[in-house]
C-alpha cells in the first residue's frame, strides 16, 4: 500500500506534507531524495514545522544526506550544545506523546501534555530562555528566569507561589529528559528547586476540609446549585458537566474512570443496570483502574434515567458539538473530539452559587459517597463492612468484578447500596423558591439539612426518595425550564416581536451567595450620574458588573435564611414599564403577575 500525503497549502516550504499525523519533508537535495519526519502535528503549529523543515534542509546541505542520516535521533543537531531549549521541548513532547517515560509508559495523558504546552506558552519564554542553547543554560540562567516569573501576580496582588513552583518542576523534568538524551550534562534547575530562598507553596488542605458535609445544609445546597446554577462559560456542555458531577456523587468513582467512561463498558445499553471499569485499557488517556483490576459499578435509578437520556440523544449531541465522541464516550468534551477534560471551573461555579467557601474537587465526591454509604437506610438498616469495601473497591475487598459475574449472592446488596446513596441525596433535598422575571414565586425542588442518623429532619421537608430523580430527569426536562417556558408565553403575548435569544439576557441570583460591593470612585460616580462619558469599554463593563453585584447583594439580604433563586431581566423590566399598552395588557390579562411585579399587596 502506497503512502498517502496531505499537502499543506499554508506551508511556505515545498515538499512539507502531512502523513499519519506527522509532518513529513520529501525533497530532492543535491541529487539525493530526503524523506524524513519533522515531528507530530499536535506537537507544533505550521510556523514551527516550517522553521524545523528549513533547518533540516540546511543541515542536509551542509552534512550530506548520508552523514545526516547517521545522526539518527539527533538529526536536528550539529552538536548537542547548539540545540536550543525550544527544539528540546518539541522533541520531548513528540517523544512522551507516544513513548512516555519510565513512570508513564505508553505516552503521557492529554492533561499532562496540556500542562507542558501551557507553561511553554506562558512562562518559559520569559527572558529568552527558550532560545538559549540547552547545553549552555546554567543555574544562574534559571534563577534569573525564576525571579522574573515571581513578579507575575494574581489579580489581588498576591504572588503565584504554587503556579511558579509547578512551572519550575515541569521545566526540571524537561531538563532531566535532556540529560538522559545527552543534550546537556546537568540539570540547571536542581539548585533552584532545592533553594531555601524560594518561597515554598502552601501544603494542600486536608481531605477532611474538602469533602461536602452531609450532616448540614451544605450538601443540600450543593445539590440545589447543581440543578439550578448556570456556568459562566462553555454553556454548551453544561448538561454533560452536571451529569458527570452527579454520577461522581452517586458512584464514588475515581476521576479518570468517570471522564473516560465508555458506552462499551455497560452490560446493557437498554437498562444500564451496571458497568465494569476495566483493569487495563488500550488508551493513552486511560490506562486502567488504579487497583489494576476490574471494578464493578451498579447504577441507581437516577443514573439509569440519566444514561438512557444521554444514549438516546447521542446523535443530537454529536451534531451540536461537531464531533462523533458522544458515540464512544458517555461524557464527551465540548468540541466532540474525545472525553471531557476537567470540570474544576464548573464545580467552583456551583460552590459559589451555593455559598460554599471551601475547595471542592472531583475526589471530594468520593469521600462524600463514602460518608453516605455508612449511614443507615430508610428502614434503619446498615450495610456490612464487606459490602462497603466492595462498593468502594478497597484492595482488601473479597468481592471482585469477576466474582460478580459468576455469582449474584452479593449483587443485590451492592445494588441496594448504590440506590441508598440516591435516596439519601433525595432526602437531602427539600423545598426552595424560584422567582421568575415578574417576581412570581414558584415552589421547586430546593434544599435542606439532614441529620447524621438520616432520620431526624431539620425543617419541614416535602420531598421523598425520588425527588432528585424527578427534578433532573422527570419527563426529560429540568423543572426550571418550565418556568422559562411560562415567562416566554407571557412575554410573547406582551411583545409579539420577542427576540429568540431573550433568555440569554436574563440573570440568575440566589440567596445563598454573598458578595462584597465595592464603593464607587469619584470617576465611576460621575459616569453613573451621566456627568462624564466613559473613555474605555472596560469602564462600562466594570459598572455593569457592580450593578449585578448590587443585585446579588440585595437578593441575599431580602431572602436571607431562605433558599431562593431570583431570575432578573433588566431589558424586559424597562420595556414593560416604558410601554403603556404592554403595561395595561399586563395589568388586565395577568393580574396576579402584575400585582407582584408592581409590589401591590
Amino acid at each position: 500500500m502506497k503512502n498517502t500525503y496531505k499537502k499543506l497549502n499554508k506551508s511556505k516550504v515545498k515538499g512539507l506534507n502531512i502523513r499519519n499525523g506527522s509532518y513529513f519533508l520529501v525533497k530532492c537535495i543535491n541529487g539525493e531524495r530526503l524523506n524524513t519526519s519533522i515531528g507530530r502535528v499536535e506537537a507544533m503549529d505550521i510556523e514551527e514545522a516550517d522553521r524545523r523543515a528549513l533547518a533540516t534542509i540546511e543541515r542536509v546541505k551542509d552534512l550530506g544526506l548520508k552523514a545526516y542520516k547517521a545522526l539518527g535521533k539527533n538529526k536536528y543537531l550539529l552538536g548537542h550544545n547548539e540545540m536550543i531549549l525550544s527544539d528540546v521541548f518539541h522533541e520531548f513532547i513528540e517523544y512522551v506523546s507516544t513513548t512516555g517515560t519510565k513512570k508513564s509508559k505508553g505516552g503521557f495523558r492529554r492533561e499532562s501534555l496540556n500542562n507542558y504546552h501551557t507553561e511553554y506558552k506562558l512562562r518559559w519564554h520569559i527572558n529568552g530562555l527558550l532560545q538559549l542553547p540547552v547545553g549552555k543554560i546554567t543555574d544562574d540562567h534559571i534563577e534569573t528566569w525564576f525571579r522574573q516569573i515571581e513578579k507575575i501576580k494574581n489579580k489581588d496582588g498576591s504572588p503565584k507561589v504554587s503556579a511558579n513552583f509547578y512551572s519550575l518542576t515541569l521545566l526540571s523534568r524537561l531538563f532531566n529528559w535532556a540529560v538522559d538524551r545527552r543534550y546537556c550534562d546537568i540539570n540547571p534547575c536542581f539548585r533552584m528547586v532545592k533553594s531555601s530562598e524560594r518561597v515554598e507553596p502552601q501544603k494542600k488542605k486536608s481531605e477532611a476540609e474538602e469533602r461536602l458535609s452531609i450532616t448540614s445544609d451544605e450538601f443540600g445546597k450543593f445539590l440545589f446549585a447543581l440543578v439550578h446554577s448556570q456556568p459562566k462559560q462553555n454553556k454548551r456542555n453544561n448538561d454533560t458537566a452536571r451529569d458527570l458531577i452527579l454520577m461522581a456523587i452517586m458512584t464514588g468513582s475515581r476521576d479518570t474512570e468517570l471522564k473516560n467512561l465508555r458506552w462499551s463498558w455497560f452490560d446493557s445499553t437498554t437498562t444500564f443496570g451496571s458497568y465494569i471499569a476495566p483493569a487495563k485499557a488500550n488508551d493513552k488517556y486511560f490506562e486502567g483502574t488504579k487497583g489494576k483490576r476490574d471494578y464493578y459499578y451498579a447504577c441507581s435509578e437516577i443514573i439509569q434515567a440519566m444514561l438512557k437520556e444521554r444514549y438516546a440523544n447521542r446523535q443530537a449531541l454529536a451534531n451540536e458539538l461537531g464531533g462523533d465522541a458522544p458515540f464512544t464516550y458517555v461524557f464527551p468534551n465540548s468540541i466532540g473530539t474525545g472525553a471531557i477534560d476537567n470540570v474544576r471551573k464548573r464545580i467552583k461555579n456551583i460552590c459559589e452559587y451555593a455559598g460554599i467557601d471551601k475547595p471542592i474537587s472531583m475526589h471530594s465526591f468520593r469521600f462524600t459517597f463514602s460518608n453516605i454509604i455508612e449511614q443507615r437506610t430508610v428502614d434503619g438498616t446498615s450495610f456490612s463492612e464487606r459490602i462497603t469495601k466492595a462498593v468502594m473497591h478497597h484492595k482488601d475487598s473479597s468481592i471482585t468484578a469477576s466474582y460478580m459475574k459468576e455469582s449474584s449472592i452479593d449483587k443485590v446488596q451492592i445494588h441496594e447500596c448504590f440506590q441508598h446513596v440516591e435516596e439519601f441525596c433525595s432526602k437531602a433535598v427539600g423545598v426552595g423558591t424560584v422567582y421568575d422575571i415578574f417576581m412570581m414565586p414558584h415552589r421547586v425542588t430546593g434544599t435542606t439539612g439532614i441529620a447524621l442518623d438520616n432520620k431526624s429532619i431539620t425543617d419541614d421537608r416535602v420531598t421523598d426518595t425520588t425527588a432528585l430523580r424527578n427534578v433532573l430527569y422527570g419527563d426529560g426536562v429540568l423543572q426550571h425550564k418550565e418556568i422559562i417556558k411560562k415567562e416566554e408565553e407571557i412575554l410573547k403575548d406582551l411583545f409579539p416581536n420577542l427576540p429568540k435569544e431573550w433568555n440569554k439576557k436574563t440573570r440568575i441570583f440566589n440567596s445563598m451567595a454573598k458578595v462584597d460591593v465595592k464603593p464607587l470612585s469619584k470617576k465611576d460616580m460621575a459616569i453613573t450620574e451621566g456627568k462624564q462619558k466613559p473613555k474605555k469599554p472596560e469602564e462600562i463593563i466594570k459598572l455593569i458588573r457592580r450593578e449585578l453585584d448590587m443585585m446579588q447583594e440585595n437578593v441575599h439580604k431580602t431572602f436571607e435564611g431562605q433558599v431562593a433563586v431570583v431570575r432578573y431581566n433588566f431589558e424586559f423590566q424597562r420595556n414593560i414599564e416604558a410601554d403603556a399598552k404592554a403595561l395595561e395588557k399586563f395589568r388586565t390579562k395577568y393580574p396576579e403577575h402584575y400585582k407582584v411585579f408592581k409590589g401591590i399587596d
